[in-house]
């Protein structure tokens, strides 16, 4: 299997954005983003270029959920899906900023923009050609895409976890081996090495779900040893099927601020044929 660089590029960095990914570069808004109102809702957006990706991009915004409105839906020109009819204004909100960040990295890819649809289980319907990725935590939305038809992609934010949320993932999503890994390190870091390893098994099961085509849970895959401080290593504990046996490693790339964790794959996805 190949595993790709994510070495970022340098860039711009935009007050606030860079202390959670400073490695990103303004992106100036295109398309029917341009509007105010859209302006307005999605006001700072950074984007990074991933080498040897063969032009895999990541963006990142803040969403402002009080300049939210429906009709943001028509002048973005993006269809208002059925499944978000009885959902709250914030999942609508979240809805609406992962796919104008999609219609963004289209743009920058030199593709016309297109409908990312949903499938039966409420995942994104990358269209032919394209894979990607969406993830949400409070405020914050980011989206990674690539061109391909044998590329799978896999990205995950989170809010670095404290209290129950902390205790929650220490319980039910780390082993207890895991959980000697992560409580052997300083105190302070406990945290957000936790979140690493949540958010990393977020991304690897996005990155492999379209593949294995039902859902697994976080003990199909443990850490065996600390995260550099770019690449985290996880392990299969049970077999998916096809190539994807017990112990296959896959490597997520990290990335970390004061309060929040990033992390992110993409595969080449013609290793399910050998």
């Amino acid at each position: 299997m190949r595993y790709w660089s994510t070495q970022v590029q340098n860039g711009g960095r935009p007050p606030g954005l860079s202390q959670v990914w400073p490695a990103f570069a303004p992106h100036l808004h295109l398309g029917t983003l341009r509007h105010p109102s859209l302006i307005a809702f999605l006001p700072e957006i950074v984007r990074a270029s991933l080498p040897g990706t063969n032009g895999a991009l990541l963006l990142a915004s803040r969403f402002l959920h009080e300049h939210y409105r429906n009709e943001l839906f028509e002048r973005a020109d993006i269809n208002f899906p059925t499944i978000l009819l009885a959902a709250i204004s914030r999942r609508r909100a979240e809805f609406l900023a992962g796919r104008l960040l999609a219609h963004q990295a289209q743009l920058l890819l030199g593709l016309d923009t297109m409908e990312i649809a949903v499938n039966s289980d409420r995942s994104p319907a990358w269209p032919v050609g394209l894979a990607g990725s969406i993830s949400h935590t409070g405020e914050w939305c980011i989206c990674a895409v690539t061109k391909g038809d044998q590329v799978l992609a896999g990205v995950d934010i989170e809010t670095v976890p404290s209290g129950d949320a902390l205790s929650s993932i220490m319980e039910y999503c780390l082993d207890a081996d895991e959980r000697a890994l992560i409580l052997g390190t300083e105190r302070r870091s406990v945290p957000q090495l936790a979140g690493l390893v949540f958010s990393a098994k977020e991304t690897l099961f996005k990155l492999l779900y379209p593949r294995v085509g039902r859902y697994f849970g976080f003990d199909t895959a443990k850490i065996r040893e600390l995260p550099t401080s770019t690449t985290l290593r996880l392990y299969l504990t049970s077999n998916l099927g096809g190539p994807l046996e017990t112990g296959k490693c896959f490597e997520i790339r990290i990335g970390s601020g004061p309060n929040h964790v990033l992390t992110w794959a993409f595969e080449d996805s013609s290793f399910w044929q050998t």
